[in-house]
Order: structure tokens, then C-alpha cells, then sequence
């Protein structure tokens, strides 16, 4: 047989169980949400990071395109001038 004293102590018990059940799940879940953003966060920047590498490579590329460029543009003016050298020294012979 059960006394009144006992049945009040162990409905306390059983509710302070419950509480503790229910802000253990609500920990839970704010975790778990978290967990989720940090996630969503780190792909985020792995696709940012892929990116930036891509526009990396062709930066890469542009300068290497614009040195070549300037590497031919000073092949064509030394070309230019040993024709113009050449020019002058025809007309002086004339």
C-alpha cells in the first residue's frame, strides 16, 4: 500500500524525470541544428574555395598570355628597328 507522502515524492520524481528528458531533447535538437548550419557553412565555403581556385588558374593563365604577348611585342620591335636601321642605311646610299 502506497502513502499519499510516497505518491506525491515519486510524482516529483517522475515529473523532474520528464524535465530533465525534455531539456535533454531540447539539447538535442539545438545541437543538431547547429551541427546543420556549421555544415550548410562549410560547404558554402568549400564551393567559395573551389572558386576562388578556379579564378586562381585563370588569372594564371592571363598573365602568362600577357607575357608571351610582351615577349612578341618586343621580338616585333627589334624586328622593326634592325628594318628601319636597314631602310636609313639604303636611302644614305642613294
Amino acid at each position: 500500500m502506497t502513502t499519499p507522502h510516497y505518491q506525491f515524492c515519486h510524482s516529483i520524481l517522475i515529473g523532474s524525470e520528464a524535465n530533465v528528458q525534455s531539456s535533454y531533447l531540447q539539447s538535442v535538437e539545438r545541437s543538431k541544428d547547429v551541427v546543420a548550419e556549421k555544415s550548410t557553412t562549410i560547404q558554402q565555403l568549400k564551393t567559395k574555395v573551389s572558386q576562388l581556385e578556379l579564378e586562381r588558374a585563370q588569372l594564371q593563365d592571363n598573365i602568362y598570355e600577357a607575357e608571351q604577348a610582351l615577349r612578341l611585342t618586343v621580338k616585333d620591335r627589334e624586328h622593326m628597328s634592325v628594318y628601319v636601321k636597314t631602310l636609313s642605311s639604303a636611302f644614305e646610299q642613294v
